[in-house]
């Protein structure tokens, strides 16, 4: 071999093992790590420009195709994307929106309830009536006699009626937890417990809090289900109450299915509240014991 091939040679190793250097820096331990996490971020953002559609367009009559067609997914594959990511079907997910609306628009305007009805996208007033009462929990006309009636005071008698200090009741189908907040949060919170995976309709059980901290909660049989929590600032408007703002309301879900079961205690660990996000069904039930 000559001096010349033989420094050729020598080079052409460095720049290998330089090569192999720099790969090993760049790639991680588990590349499917990375691919697991581009593609999550990849379907959240599909997810949400097919929900600012809906927002848009929440009175049109909407096709999964079309949906499906927005985010560059096969409908099949869609469906399934955006159930996990909203805990809810898209259908079901557009119907929330309209709900929505309508709720806005009966607290909000002098519109007949009927006109609302038609201006959100439904073409039954009974269907839209039956619709409305099951999730937002009082009936269109109901609604409008709260906005007049409602009276933030009865607040805090709610709010008496549960001391968040108190060791949790060592009872089976009891679910335990505590609230927290990352900034400085002063209101009241709403904790629901839900058979489904989003906060529709009355809650299997629920409690009222003037302050972050512990909770418990019990159900009356059972089975799978879903924790959620809301929270508004403390405000002398009625609205602050019967129509949370997307600006200002927070949110909290637990991460995972409570199974409660009858011969055991237990715990869903901390939820912390935070922002509400574009993927976050709206906060449409009004409970029970702020009606009566």
């Amino acid at each position: 071999m000559s001096l010349e091939s033989g420094l050729i040679n020598e080079v052409k190793g460095k720049l290998a093992d330089q090569r192999g250097t720099l790969s090993s820096i760049r790639q991680p331990s588990r590349p499917d790590q990375w691919h697991d996490h581009d593609q999550t971020t990849h379907y959240s953002a599909a997810v949400e420009r097919v929900i600012g559609v809906m927002r848009g367009q929440s009175h049109e009559l909407l096709r999964l195709e079309q949906l499906a067609d927005i985010a560059n997914l096969s409908p099949f594959h869609f469906n399934r994307i955006f159930r996990q990511t909203v805990g809810l079907p898209p259908g079901k997910f557009l119907s929330t929106l309209r709900l929505d609306r309508a709720k806005r628009l009966l607290l909000t305007t002098d519109l007949s309830i009927t006109t609302i009805c038609f201006e959100a996208g439904y073409s039954s007033l009974g269907t839209f009536t039956t619709q409305f009462t099951q999730v937002v929990g009082v009936s269109p006309r109901r609604l409008r006699l709260l906005r007049a009636t409602f009276e933030t005071p009865r607040l805090d008698r709610l709010h008496h009626q549960y001391v968040h200090e108190t060791k949790p009741d060592q009872q089976a189908l009891t679910v335990h937890g505590s609230i927290i907040a990352p900034e400085s949060f002063s209101g009241s919170i709403f904790i629901g417990l839900y058979p489904i995976a989003a906060p529709l309709g009355q809650p299997v059980s629920c409690v009222f809090l003037n302050a972050l901290g512990d909770f418990q909660l019990k159900a009356e049989k059972p089975g799978r289900y879903h924790l959620f929590a809301g929270a508004i600032p403390w405000s002398n408007d009625p609205l602050a109450y019967l129509l949370p703002c997307e600006q200002t309301a927070w949110f909290a879900r637990t991460a995972s299915v409570i199974m409660l079961r009858s011969d055991t205690f237990t715990s869903c660990g901390v939820m912390s509240l935070r922002r509400r996000r574009p993927t976050d069904p709206p906060l449409l039930t009004i409970p029970s014991a702020l009606t009566t």
